[in-house]
């Protein structure tokens, strides 16, 4: 939690000050050739940058190659930690919102996840976002039954446009209805197997970009291909040998 804490004081002081014109700007060509860590990557302040070719650590089962280490103190089965690196070392990357605003952990399973929205919540409906179907379900409040916020959870058993999407959800702040650019905070969750990943969504100016919220079958996607790229964890025997490896 104080991670992410700190990573949404992060981006809220970035997007405040104006770096990012277009926060959901196309990523950069494919180049397997790139540094995977550069200094012009939002770093968390105080934290040792590994460039340009990262380090190694674990994240649950998963061993990851990353710029930045996670907490201090934390343990492969308790971390979390802002993950990203060079856009353009992913291929099919569509956007390098990606590369901003993911967290990475290993505090609870997507199954965990899921198990926790069907046991609180109550489906309500479907909506079709991104020519994706999504379940709607909202939260049924303990002893009175009144349902409060929506989250929409990917239906991975429907025909859907792109058969290769991660099991994910989201839930926003402002209602979801079209045109499907929200102003506030949504936060979309990914699974990774053994773990989960959120990537989290700001829109806090006026007069600021929205958040594009038919694009998130897209950025799920983008989640998936930055943890597979990243993922050393089947490679780590030779990795090992030529990057440093962070408790």
């Amino acid at each position: 939690m104080i991670a992410f804490k700190k990573c949404l004081v992060l981006i809220v002081v970035l997007t405040a000050g104006g770096v990012f014109a277009d926060p959901y700007a196309s990523a950069p060509t494919y180049d397997d050739s790139a540094d995977w860590c550069t200094e012009d990557l939002y770093y968390s302040t105080g934290k040792k940058s590994y460039l340009p070719d990262g380090a190694l650590t674990q994240v649950g089962p998963y061993i990851f190659r990353v710029c930045q280490g996670g907490s201090r103190g934390s343990t492969p089965d308790r971390r979390a930690m802002r993950f990203f690196y060079n856009p353009a070392r992913v291929e099919g990357l569509s956007s390098d919102k990606v590369m901003t605003g993911l967290m990475i952990n290993s505090l609870g399973s997507w199954e965990g996840q899921l198990d926790r929205l069907l046991d609180s919540h109550k489906l309500v409906g479907q909506q079709v976002i991104g020519r994706e179907i999504y379940g709607v379900y909202r939260y049924v409040f303990p002893g009175t039954g009144e349902l409060g916020r929506k989250t929409h959870l990917y239906e991975e058993d429907t025909t859907a446009e792109n058969g290769d999407l991660p099991p994910h959800m989201f839930d926003c702040v402002e209602p979801v209805q079209p045109p499907y650019l929200l102003q506030g905070r949504c936060t979309l969750l990914v699974g990774y197997d053994k773990i989960f990943a959120n990537l989290l969504f700001l829109s806090i100016s006026p007069d600021g970009p929205r958040i594009p919220v038919e694009r998130f079958p897209e950025f799920a996607m983008d989640v998936q291909r930055m943890l597979e790229t990243a993922d050393a964890t089947n490679d780590l025997s030779r990795y090992r040998s030529e990057l440093p490896f962070l408790d």
